[in-house]
């Protein structure tokens, strides 16, 4: 949230709305805060489904070539999950940025 202050001034703003008439946090109301909430497991988010830079091992349904490589039908390989969820070609600008929405 220090490299995002506009993220910091939602969640500041959210939090400062319903303490206004409260004088102390109670736990109960941690559920109402549902743009921190976002922002707190925005992280979560960022992270590849499996824990590592690729998932589980796939195998070629076919002889590929491509890129200067060339693989064998049936051969094991590893796909890339990060690289693949930080393509700027896909996602754009926002590529690595942790964007909550409310």
């Amino acid at each position: 949230m220090v490299k995002k202050p506009e993220t910091m001034e939602n969640s500041q703003r959210e939090i400062r709305e319903a303490m206004r008439k409260k004088s102390k946090l109670e736990k109960s109301d941690i559920s109402k805060f549902s743009y921190l909430q976002l922002v707190i497991n925005e992280p979560d988010a960022d992270q590849a489904p499996l824990s590592g830079p690729s998932a589980a091992p796939q195998s070629m349904r076919k002889h590929l070539r491509g890129h200067g490589v060339s693989s064998a039908g049936r051969s094991p390989s590893l796909v890339n999950v990060d690289a693949l969820a930080r393509d700027e070609s896909y996602w754009g600008a926002i590529a690595c940025l942790a964007i909550p929405l409310p």
